[in-house]
């Protein structure tokens, strides 16, 4: 117990040591007592504890990232201006001797000339940065403008020209965060947000510190002459600049990722609404097409198209089941089986109905022969009483026969009165001829009927 309470405390002695090597930018050593930290709580089986110093390793190491991507982008800058001996530890000898006995030495005129100019270049700065501090972002701007132009004459200042430019945009940004600070609904927040953007420390200002540190230490160590100070004022300038872009350059980045995540819930919302939308309609159209189907099985129904019914209710089953109507899936199943039922009772009803038709035609055809035979026994009787009369009464009997045929000729044409003469001469003939010999009597009868039609219709 003892032995793991000592293991215990030498962890979180480690890492007290590593926040404060992380606190003084030493990130490596502070990485180190970390994985130290992180294996003896490994050992202990202290899982928790394990997970909590691996994200801090995380985090110290994504500072070193952070500070060696800002070192890159404006070392050169300082580089620059050690080149054209802006700091002092890269002062000439010529120089130090002008500093220190200027009534001795002679001014060369093209580096007294470039002084003047860098000077200016300092004052249109200065009175920039003095515009924006009373938010007059247009003279501001002209005085970045005057300053850049400056260090393009002066020619070799191309990185601090890239600073200036980009902080020329900055005062843009600037701008507009004042207007939005002017509006009474916005006012509070703008107020709050705009102040400590412009005042709060960020990584990058702790870098660029850190790469000076040792000159700063050294300048304020020894007095120093006007022409360092105006250097070490240009240096701090700039600094102030690139901490100022480099702020702007995060609140952008927040706005954008704001942004961002609006958009995509926008987009999000969008799309579920679109795929509500297809869905809705695509149901739309499911439910039209089994109604369709449905009306289709039944008008098949009513034709006794049981087969054909019985593929349409399946095609509307499958579209009811894509929209999930199990209870109307049942139904039509239901249905179906019915179908058989009905098909077997529509068979059995035509099998009926065609016994039927079978035994009246069969009671017609008999009727017919029965009529056929007794027409054919008439006329045998007939022939057989002809035979029976005198040749005199066989000549009236085919004169009546010939006044017949005139009659219903001249019937036809619609000689009425004559018609009706000549049917009057045949009932005197038929009824001269002796009737124990030749039955007339239907005939008789048949040709009256006829006198009296056509007399009604004279």
């Amino acid at each position: 117990m003892s032995s793991n309470s000592n293991l215990e405390k030498e962890a979180d002695i480690l890492e007290r040591e590593a926040k404060m090597k992380s606190s003084q930018g030493e990130y490596s050593d502070a990485i180190e007592l970390l994985k130290k930290a992180k294996s003896i709580n490994q050992k202990l089986g202290f899982q928790g504890k394990v997970n909590m110093i691996g994200k801090k390793i995380q985090q110290t190491q994504n500072l070193i990232d952070y500070q060696k991507s800002s070192t890159s982008e404006y070392t050169p800058t300082f580089q620059q201006i050690d080149e054209k001996k802006i700091t002092s530890s890269s002062t000439s000898p010529a120089q130090k001797t002008y500093s220190k006995n200027s009534k001795e030495s002679s001014i060369d005129p093209e580096k007294q000339k470039e002084r003047e100019l860098i000077k200016s270049a300092e004052d249109a700065l200065d009175r920039g940065n003095k515009c924006i501090q009373e938010r007059d972002y247009i003279a501001a701007k002209r005085c970045y403008e005057e300053s850049i132009e400056i260090f393009k004459d002066l020619g070799g200042w191309e990185r601090q020209i890239q600073i200036l430019e980009k902080e020329l945009d900055n005062i843009d940004v600037y701008a507009e965060q004042y207007k939005k600070a002017s509006k009474p609904t916005k006012s509070t927040h703008i107020t709050k947000s705009y102040p400590s953007s412009r005042y709060r420390v960020t990584n990058s200002t702790r870098t660029s510190q850190n790469i000076n540190e040792q000159a700063l230490i050294k300048e304020e160590s020894s007095p120093l002459t006007p022409e360092e100070k105006r250097r070490k004022e240009i240096r701090e300038r700039t600094e102030e600049r690139i901490r100022q872009a480099e702020e702007a350059r995060n609140r952008e980045q927040k706005m954008t990722q704001r942004q961002k995540i609006v958009s995509e819930k926008k987009q999000r919302a969008l799309e579920t609404r679109k795929k509500m939308q297809e869905k809705k309609l695509n149901e739309e159209k499911l439910l039209k097409e089994a109604e369709k189907f449905l009306d289709l099985a039944k008008n098949q129904v009513d034709n006794k198209q049981f087969d054909n019914a019985k593929e349409s209710y399946r095609i509307a089953i499958k579209k009811f089941r894509e929209l999930g109507w199990f209870s109307q899936v049942d139904n039509l199943y239901d249905e179906i089986k019915n179908l058989e039922q009905y098909k077997l009772g529509h068979i059995k009803k035509q099998r009926e109905e065609e016994e039927r038709r079978k035994k009246q035609q069969e009671a017609f055809q008999k009727r017919i022969q029965d009529v056929k035979l007794e027409k054919e026994k008439e006329e045998q009787s007939r022939l057989e009483q002809i035979r029976s009369l005198s040749p005199g009464e066989k000549k009236k009997l085919e004169k009546a026969q010939l006044l017949l045929d005139k009659a219903e000729k001249e019937e036809g044409l619609g000689k009425i009165k004559r018609a009706v003469g000549r049917y009057e001469l045949i009932l005197d003939i038929y009824n001269s001829l002796p009737k124990d010999k030749i039955n007339l009597s239907n005939d008789i009868v048949k040709i009256k009927q006829r006198v009296s039609e056509l007399k009604s219709k004279i």
